[in-house]
């Protein structure tokens, strides 16, 4: 009993001066607070959901009382934005600019065939084919629409037709609801593994380590105190990124709070032991950290951290299931914007069981003191 009481007096001693060494370090706070919140805040500044825009120049060769009706109603649909032209060349010049979007030409007979039976009036529209964005395709689908509504209109024809509309409520989820959640995984990623990756290595190096070793201290409590330290600033970095989230981006947080802490620390927990792995590799400072980037970076930008993995060619997709940034992302999105229980997130949390057995046993076989 007394030894206990003894091992836990000196495991609370050093993982204060531990926590002490953390918010010394100004390179250790930049990159386990500072960065995740900087990339929080471009990401969420620039909106990547937008508001769709689709920006149609019209040539009105027909100049008659149904072209003039036609653009001006035109004009009034949402999210389309008419610019009147004359020129076809510059127009679809700004097109291939990426300064427009689409260009209609009304013929001179615009309007004029209307009545006659079994006739079909082809108005040409211009548009950028190789286009990332689905701009287009929406702008084509809003003309056909409005040009089949304004042939009723103008011929007086009634409507055979009609959607009977059945709202369902819906969360009114936003980018900034998708991105918070794989912001705070990146993070717990980042601060875990460089944090015990750096500590470890320059201890090492400047042999502490060795010291530590000759001294009454048992080397369990440098490591558990390391452990401890980590987790407590992981939870301290969520909760800074989600609370400011909240404030700043009105982000949407109805899951449990406790079940987000569990994922929370389950992710802490792979990334820490991969880091105390990782120190074993790694003789020096360089070494370990070039290593610890040929395992992070892949997942920052594989896990679906910052857009959905859906546009990934299938085999990629299927790859990036298994990555351990994965189950952290998913199972922080599935808790956090859609609310779901622990029976509901049971795959994400078996993946990251299985990644703390696999970190864990790289790490016994991989640390190292000396």
């Amino acid at each position: 009993m007394e030894k206990m009481k003894e091992y836990l007096t000196t495991l609370v001693k050093i993982t204060g001066y531990s926590m002490k060494m953390f918010f010394r370090d100004r390179a250790a706070i930049f990159f386990s607070l500072f960065l995740p919140l900087l990339i929080m805040l471009i990401f969420g500044i620039l909106d990547f959901e937008g508001n769709l825009n689709v920006r149609l120049t019209i040539i009105d060769k027909a100049d008659n009382q149904i072209s003039e009706g036609f653009v001006s109603g035109l004009s009034k649909v949402d999210p389309v934005t008419v610019t009147e032209g004359d020129d076809k060349e510059a127009a679809i010049e700004a097109i291939e600019n990426e300064d427009s979007d689409m260009l209609m030409i009304l013929p001179k007979d615009f309007g004029a065939l209307i009545g006659r039976e079994d006739t079909i009036q082809e108005i040409p529209i211009y548009y950028k084919e190789n286009t990332q964005s689905n701009v287009s395709q929406v702008g084509l689908t809003i003309l056909k629409e409005y040009l089949d509504g304004y042939t009723h209109q103008v011929t007086g024809t009634p409507y055979l037709f009609e959607l009977a509309e059945n709202k369902v409520e819906a969360k009114d989820l936003k980018y900034i609801d998708y991105l918070i959640p794989g912001i705070v995984g990146m993070g717990i990623m980042f601060m875990s593994m460089f944090g015990v990756v750096g500590a470890i290595v320059s201890w090492r190096e400047r042999g502490v380590m060795r010291r530590l070793l000759a001294t009454p201290i048992r080397p369990s409590i440098v490591l558990v105190s390391q452990v401890i330290t980590r987790l407590t600033i992981a939870i301290m970095q969520a909760a800074i990124i989600i609370l400011l989230g909240i404030i700043f981006f009105d982000l949407t947080v109805i899951g449990n709070f406790l079940l987000i802490f569990l994922i929370i620390i389950m992710g802490a927990a792979i990334f820490l032991t991969f880091g105390f792995a990782i120190s074993g590799v790694g003789n020096s400072q360089n070494t370990a950290t070039a290593v610890a980037n040929l395992f992070l970076m892949p997942q920052m930008f594989l896990s679906g951290t910052f857009f959905p993995r859906d546009t990934f060619p299938e085999y990629l997709k299927v790859i990036t299931d298994y990555l351990p940034l994965t189950y952290l992302n998913d199972a922080l999105r599935l808790v956090m914007v859609e609310g779901r229980g622990f029976v509901d997130i049971e795959t994400p949390l078996i993946g990251l069981t299985v990644w703390i057995a696999i970190s864990f046993f790289a790490a016994t076989k991989l640390f190292k003191w000396e």
